[in-house]
């Protein structure tokens, strides 16, 4: 046998421990990837959570406010309706977003300043249509119902009449 084609010993040895060091180095590694993977995907998680929940603070609670003020019934009714006649949209702004947009019946940005109920209003008096069966009523409908504001009943005290006066009773007869 020849000599020259034989490794030698300690050499061989000496690339064992480094194929060992480099191993264990590697499953170190390895572990520190999928500690920093889950804790990114934690924190995506708190993130899609709390997007979620500003969303519904800042977004959705108020339009859901404004079509309670305006709705005669269930107020997604009247989001639906609005939303299937154009007037609602939901457009995504400059920080992509998406936040309620209005829109008058000829599809032009709508003017907001009297309020949703007087612009939604306006918008049924001028097309009709199913808009009407959504929207509350004004109080005007002449059938001597109050109109939104509730006041309670006050009995009054019944009146004497004048110059009579008032029978005092002081025991049992």
């Amino acid at each position: 046998m020849s000599t020259e084609n034989t490794p030698d010993t300690a050499e061989l040895e000496r690339l064992r421990e480094h194929n060992k060091q480099l191993l264990s180095e590697l499953k170190a590694e390895r572990a520190a990837n999928k500690a920093a993977q889950d804790g990114l995907q934690a924190a995506q998680a708190a993130e899609k959570q709390w997007r979620e929940r500003w969303y519904s603070l800042e977004v959705s609670a108020p339009l859901e406010a404004d079509l309670r003020g305006a709705a005669a019934g269930p107020w997604k009714y009247l989001r639906d309706t609005c939303t299937e006649l154009g007037l609602l949209k939901m457009e995504p702004d400059s920080e992509g977003i998406e936040r309620p947009t209005w829109y008058d019946e000829k599809g032009q940005p709508a003017n907001l300043e009297r309020g949703l109920y007087e612009f939604l209003c306006g918008v049924f008096n001028r097309t009709g249509g199913d808009l009407g069966h959504c929207l509350r009523s004004s109080g005007a409908s002449g059938s001597g119902a109050h109109s939104g504001a509730y006041r309670p009943y006050t009995p009054s005290a019944p009146e004497t009449p004048k110059g009579a006066t008032p029978s005092v009773t002081l025991g049992l007869r």
